[in-house]
């Protein structure tokens, strides 16, 4: 009778030791993934960037009385504006790439010249050796100063500029056309601030020479 008892003490014994066991782990577990949906918390918090307030250069203008615009008005000024820069901008990438070709053909010549020297020393006679050594000093500062004013790259800028006022001209120009005809056109304000923002932060200032 003893014995059973004892056995039956021992037993119990296990089993409370089993469930306290199991408690805890249970208890380990929670807190194992409370920790972990904090920390995927923290992380998701720290992934989704502040959103930053927009730079005033890329702010359309608030008008506060868009239905007293005129928009025939709007857009023949706009008009004389695209015109007057798509001439500038046209004449600069002209001017550039005109004087990248002179020093080009200027650089081509002196070559040929110095060619010249070196296989036909007699057709300059005396000057022949004078030629050889001026000749290839005289080209590589020709090129030098060629790759130091990017006329080139300049030039392409200008064309690019000139490329957006002439397409921005037709979109103008299309809409009067519509204002002429009897239509009524909307977007002229969304027009006007989208020709602002975009001359205002993506067209570079004014291309010179040097």
């Amino acid at each position: 009778m003893n014995q059973i008892s004892k056995n039956g003490n021992e037993k119990g014994n296990l089993d409370y030791l089993s469930n306290l066991a199991t408690e805890k782990e249970q208890a380990m577990t929670s807190s194992s993934l409370d920790g972990e949906e904090i920390e995927d918390e923290k992380r998701e918090n720290e992934e989704v960037p502040k959103k930053k307030k927009k730079s005033f250069l890329w702010r359309e203008i608030q008008i506060t009385n868009p239905e007293d615009v005129e928009g025939r008005m709007l857009l023949g000024i706009m008009m004389k504006r695209c015109e007057r820069l798509h001439g500038e901008w046209s004449s600069r990438a002209n001017y550039l790439r005109s004087s990248n070709s002179c020093i080009t053909a200027i650089v081509i010549f002196v070559q040929i010249v110095q060619v010249f020297t070196v296989h036909s020393p007699a057709y300059f006679g005396n000057n022949s050796k004078l030629l050889a050594t001026v000749l290839p000093a005289f080209t590589g500062a020709m090129i030098g100063t060629q790759q130091k004013l990017s006329w080139e790259k300049k030039a392409s800028v200008a064309k690019k500029n000139a490329q957006f006022f002439s397409k921005l001209q037709r979109h103008v120009e299309y809409r009067m056309n519509l204002m002429e005809a009897g239509g009524e056109v909307r977007d002229v304000v969304k027009l006007w601030n989208i020709s602002m923002l975009t001359e205002a932060c993506e067209i570079p200032p004014p291309v010179f020479p040097y």
